[in-house]
């Protein structure tokens, strides 16, 4: 084990080669995030000198401990392999290792972490201390580091370094003589091995390219993904910039043609690990990177032979080898080049061929099948054929419909073809069919979306265009196969017939076709929903030819195109349906809330999550409401495809023998989000305890691939076959006829870990399948609570044993099962109802289109007495723009809220975000909500507080009985006079409770109280909790037991405010509402004489013009709010001290005393500037002193703002 004193951590520096590992490291050494080996110019720590040598500069800069490179290539030796070899990393490779070699290791390990420890001392960091470990040979035994790391006790991190693979390959020729094609191969293994053997593990990846341009960006990028702390000054940057300029850390130029670029393989894995760089890990990645290292992996011992050759050139003498075609990438003429693409190319046939023969076979199944069906009824068969000769007719060219109607009958008659199943198959026709099939299809964009076009490309779609109808856009991210798009095309169905409807996708897919049916137009962008790289200007050259009454932007994804259609002013309405937790970047769902007139969500939760995890802020424009049940689109296909598809699931999921048994099932793509092992736990638990029951279970979705997905499926399969379930657990794949499954089924579980609102469970629902969910993992819930269904579907969060429970109820008990049966298929049909759905998208849409109603706004505030623009507009907002009259103060306030950016009270007791919240349930808020406040006559709420207005003048203050203190934390003691003399205003002395954090500020802080009135003590507390932990942990004892009323206020210098300007405004806006002084006069005796006539006022503090929410702390609210006496789930909107300075009744106090929070339970310093348990009790304060039946008052000094 490491020692006491040792590093926690370990960073493991990767880069390809010398040049790049060098520079990451130094770049990193400088901004304190690791220390150790490899990062001094020569580190002899212990004996060990790194190597340098003396014909690459580089070197100079050494990075590589010359015990840990010694290791490494003892490593490769036992693994077979070297730093050139591309081959396989065997399994179990590791299990050979010496006990010699691995102390050796271990030793290492220990050196780096003590040697780390003495570094960061050096530096007096506030970093945690850490080593690091550079060298470029670790790519490949990465995973033994890492474990070994980790059974020390040492937590180990992983960045890895990425480059350009040509530049690399280029400055690598250098010293290994190495081939352009070998050393991008090199870089390819190497990048593939990295990524393999870091998983599950802390790992950060960093754009090599980009550290020269902004270094301090993209480390503090790594660091933010490791966890770690960046240490930038302006001292830091300038070294970084050195170290990004220094001539020997810059890739050599190589001897790599300019006309050679990355194939297929290596240009993917570039894209994928650069985009993590940029915004984090996918699981659809993972799978494609092990896709790649599987095809290197088998590719390996014919590339290795063509490196052989290479390396031989005279063994190749007289050999023919067949050129690459001409697109792909040839460099040099070298054997290995050719050879590799060649091997790319077979690959590409090979799938290309093995999706033809799965197609031939299905064919040949449905020819079978119709065939039997045939003979079995002859008559039927005779009918179709009638049937497609009249379709055939009507759509001949001698018919005297429309071109539309001829279309429409021609789809009828190829679904009755008698030649349907051959047809369908290239394989079993003629020349003639092939042709036609290879012809290009009408939807532009393909089965995947393909690459990003150069221009969107318009569809005609199959609805006329009506000139008596409004236009209506609306956008989906992509046309694939999937839940959003499946919105898109039920609502487009829904709209067109009172709207020409035309959609618009960032991206095409097998959707496509389906979309056609039901707009008048479909453009395919043809951009990344990930970038959204050019939609604007695509989208605007559509928005110049055509207007639209609103648009219906669907998903979060497709929010590149709202700043657009705000500039040309086309109302929208966004339809968010994913949690904020897993979308990145950050800023998306912020984006979407700026730009868009009104969101909607489908579910509370997942407004809550972007609420928790981004900061955005709940206003009018924001909506909750679910979607209906979609209904999918039937691909075209012969019945006896149908009946051929539900043979197979019947044959399947209700065996010969099996008929009568229970079916549980899941549904979804197979991913750990959907928590299909937890479906496998819950099977297991059941079938366990089963008594007799035949109970089976089956999971419906894609993505189950055991023999080449390694992230999950493998584990999965082992899960089922170490459970001794296998035989009981059908994997069953995707399937057309997802209907017929709920009709074999008998209930459904939803097991995901977090999921919007799956359509599968609105599905199951509707069609009378009891399910059992888990708590606050998806929406579901949601719609379940409150009735009767709740006790019966809904347990704790990814509880099994008690889903398990459920699940064997509904199987024991008949009566039971009935009812939940029958009460929960009429619940789902009242509540998913897709045309009310459209309908209040409809309303919201057509309401943010038309300006009457703003217009209207502005009027009511700007008549209205109350309205007040000094204390609503920001004072830099003011300063700018002299003489605003009250109507453009009424239509800023208007605009600015409606956004839900920096939103403001329009008067000091009013909040229009609680305003907000309580209105939504009674149904959508079309008007502004204050505007709405004023014109129902000022009704009484929770939204309006009672006022203590200033200056306050001529009172007398708090009687001799009542006891009151002010809790003063000077952690700036120099500030303590300016608090004294703010209290000088009041007749009222408190005594004076003040906690400062050293002896010498407590000598300061006593020889200033020597001339206050009233009685002081000082006292010397750990600086921890900030201000509220001396509130609570050093006196809040004593503040319940001998006092009325507490005040609590503390020094405020910011640091991270870069204006001093606006903490010097905060904090004379808080000194004058809570003390008093100049402005204020005796705020202090006027508060007090609230207090003593108002019994059940809790709480008093200053109004502040800022309407603030959660921002990143519910989830720190929610731990706490059962232990104050609050639900945990807390409200969006609600008043509370802003800056955490008030005066408090004792008793509504001690809830929070009574928290017994030691000095350990705070966070400790440095503190973040948000999401903290801190900022978490600042906002409970506003919530807990109502909840235990206590009252609050604002006050509010006159021409006070901030």
């Amino acid at each position: 084990m490491t020692d006491e004193g040792a590093a926690k951590h370990i960073l493991f520096v990767l880069g390809v080669h010398r040049p790049e590992t060098t520079r990451l490291a130094r770049a990193l050494a400088i901004a304190g995030l690791g220390a150790g080996s490899g990062t001094a110019a020569v580190n002899r720590s212990q004996g060990h000198e790194q190597t340098v040598a003396k014909d690459h500069p580089a070197e100079t800069c050494g990075v590589d401990d010359a015990e840990i490179v010694a290791i490494n290539d003892a490593l490769l030796a036992i693994m077979g392999a070297d730093r050139q070899d591309i081959a396989p990393v065997p399994d179990d490779w590791a299990r050979d290792v010496p006990t010699e070699l691995r102390d050796r290791a271990v030793r290492a390990v220990q050196r780096a972490a003590r040697d780390a420890t003495v570094s960061s001392l050096d530096r007096s960091s506030r970093q945690a201390a850490g080593a690091m470990i550079a060298a470029p040979n670790l790519w490949r035994v990465l995973g033994f580091w890492l474990d070994l790391a980790a059974r020390e006790g040492v937590v180990p991190l992983v960045l890895c370094g990425l480059s350009d693979p040509m530049g690399t390959a280029g400055a690598m020729q250098p010293d290994t003589d190495y081939a352009p094609s070998h050393a991008r191969l090199v870089w390819l293994r190497a990048l593939l091995d990295a990524e393999a053997g870091s998983r599950g593990h802390p790992r950060a990846f960093a754009d090599l390219d980009k550290l020269g341009d902004d270094a301090e960006d993209t480390l503090r990028r790594a660091a933010q993904a490791l966890g770690l702390t960046l240490e930038i000054t302006p001292e830091t940057v300038a070294a970084l910039e050195s170290v990004a300029r220094e001539p020997g850390l810059q890739a050599a130029p190589g001897s790599v043609p300019p006309e050679a670029g990355a194939s297929d393989p290596l240009g993917e894995a570039v894209a994928i690990l650069s985009g993590w760089a940029e915004k984090g890990e996918t699981a659809g990645d993972l799978r494609a990177l092990d896709r790649l290292r599987a095809a290197l992996d088998a590719s390996s011992p014919l590339i290795e032979g063509a490196l052989a050759e290479a390396r031989a050139p005279e063994a190749t003498a007289g050999r023919t080898v067949v050129a690459p075609p001409a697109q792909s990438p040839v460099v040099g003429g070298d054997a290995m080049a050719r050879l590799t693409a060649e091997l790319w190319q077979a690959r590409s046939q090979r799938e290309a061929t093995s999706r033809q023969l799965v197609g031939t076979l299905s064919a040949l199944g449905a020819a079978n099948a119709a065939l039997a069906k045939a003979r079995r009824k002859p008559l039927t068969i005779f009918a179709d054929l009638l049937i497609y000769r009249l379709l055939m007719a009507l759509a001949s060219e001698r018919s005297p419909l429309s071109p539309r109607s001829k279309m429409r009958f021609q789809r009828s008659a190829a679904k009755r073809d008698p030649n349907r199943s051959i047809a369908s198959s290239p394989e079993l026709t003629g020349p003639k069919t092939r042709k036609a099939a290879s012809a290009p299809a009408p939807q532009a964009g393909g089965a995947g979306g393909g690459k990003a076009a150069g221009k969107e490309r318009p569809t005609t779609g199959e609805m006329p265009v009506r000139a008596d109808l409004p236009n209506l856009l609306i956008v989906s991210h992509d046309a694939s196969w999937t839940g959003a798009p499946l919105v898109v095309y039920n609502l487009a169905r829904t709209f067109s017939d009172r709207y020409n409807v035309t959609i618009v996708t960032l991206k095409g897919g097998a959707l496509l076709p389906a979309l056609s049916e039901v707009a008048v137009n479909v453009v395919v962008l043809g951009i990344s929903s990930v970038t959204g790289t050019g939609a604007g200007n695509k989208l605007a050259r559509l928005l110049r030819t055509q207007s639209f009454d609103f648009a219906v932007v669907n998903s979060v994804e497709s929010r590149h195109v709202l700043k657009t259609l705000r500039e040309a002013k086309v109302a929208t309405v966004s339809l968010l349906h994913e949690f904020a937790a897993y979308t990145l970047p950050r800023t998306a769902f912020p984006d979407a809330f700026e730009w868009s007139d009104h969101v909607v969500f489908s579910t509370n939760l997942t407004l809550a999550n972007a609420i928790e995890t981004t900061g955005v802020s709940p206003s009018r424009k924001v909506h909750v409401f679910p979607q209906g049940k979609c209904i999918v689109p039937h691909k075209s296909q012969a019945d006896s495809d149908t009946e051929a598809e539900r043979a197979r699931l019947k044959s399947i999921l209700r065996p010969a023998g099996g008929e009568a048994d229970f079916l549980v099932i899941g549904a979804g793509y197979v991913e750990i989000r959907k928590g299909v092992d937890l479906f496998i736990e819950v099977a297991r638990r059941t079938l366990a305890r089963a008594n007799g029951a035949r109970i089976r279970f089956a999971w419906i979705g894609a993505g189950y691939a055991p023999e080449v997905d390694t992230a999950y499926s493998v584990y999965l399969q082992d899960q089922l076959q170490r459970a001794g379930i296998a035989d009981r657990i059908t994997m069953l794949g995707v399937t057309s006829e997802i209907e017929y499954v709920y009709e074999l089924a008998d209930a459904f579980v939803l097991t995901s870990r977090l999921d919007p609102l799956p359509n599968v469970a609105i599905d199951a629902m509707q069609a009378g399948l009891p399910l059992v969910c888990f708590d606050r993992a998806s929406g579901i819930p949601d719609i379940l609570r409150g009735t009767p269904l709740e006790a019966e579907c809904i347990v704790d969060y990814l509880d099994t044993a008690c889903m398990s429970d459920q699940v064997l109820r509904l199987v024991q008990d008949p009566e039971a099962y009935r009812n939940i049966s029958q009460a929960i298929s009429a619940h789902a049909r009242a509540t998913f109802d897709l045309g009310a759905y459209a309908a209040r998208i409809e309303r919201l849409g057509r309401a943010a289109s038309h300006d009457e109603g703003r217009a209207r706004d502005e009027r009511t505030l700007e008549q209205s007495e109350t309205f007040d623009p000094a204390f609503m507009l920001p004072p830099s907002l003011a300063a700018s723009r002299p003489g605003m009259t009250r109507g453009e103060a009424a239509a800023q306030y208007l605009q600015s809220f409606s956004e839900g950016a920096s939103m403001r009270r329009p008067e000091p007791g009013f909040n229009p975000a609680v305003y907000t919240m309580h209105r939504l349930r009674d149904g959508d808020l079309l008007a502004d909500p204050y505007a709405e406040f004023l014109r129902a006559g000022r009704p009484v709420g929770p939204w309006t507080r009672p006022l203590i207005s200033g200056p306050m003048n001529g009172v007398a203050g708090a009687p001799a009985d009542c006891r009151v203190a002010l809790h003063i934390h000077a952690y700036y003691v120099d500030q303590l006079p300016r608090i004294l003399s703010h209290l000088a205003a009041n007749a009222t002395r408190p005594d004076l409770l003040v906690s400062v954090t050293s002896d010498v500020d407590r000598s300061a802080a006593s020889e200033m109280l020597r001339q206050y009135g009233g009685a002081s003590c000082v006292s010397v507390v750990p600086n921890l909790g900030r201000d509220i932990g001396p509130l609570l942990t050093e006196f809040g004892a004593r503040l319940v037991a001998d006092y009325d009323v507490v005040g609590h206020v503390h020094t405020k210098k910011s640091l991270v405010l870069d204006d001093p300007e606006s903490v010097e405004a905060w904090m004379a806006f808080l000194m004058q509402n809570l003390l008093g002084g100049d402005v204020g006069g005796a705020m202090l005796d006027g508060i007090m004489d609230a207090f003593v006539r108002q019994d059940d006022l809790g709480l008093v503090f200053a109004a502040d013009p800022n309407i603030l929410s959660w921002s990143l702390n519910a989830g720190e609210a929610r731990k706490l709010a059962p232990r104050l006496g609050l639900d945990s789930d807390v409200p969006a909107a609600f008043d509370f001290p802003v800056g955490t300075m008030f005066w408090i009744r004792a008793a509504a106090l001690a809830p929070f005393v009574q928290l017994d929070l030691g000095w350990d339970d705070y966070p400790k310093e440095p503190l973040a500037y948000d999401g903290t348990m801190l900022h978490a009790l600042e906002r409970l304060f506003g919530l807990t002193v109502e909840a235990h039946g206590f009252k609050t008052a604002l006050t509010n000094v006159k021409d006070m703002t901030r």
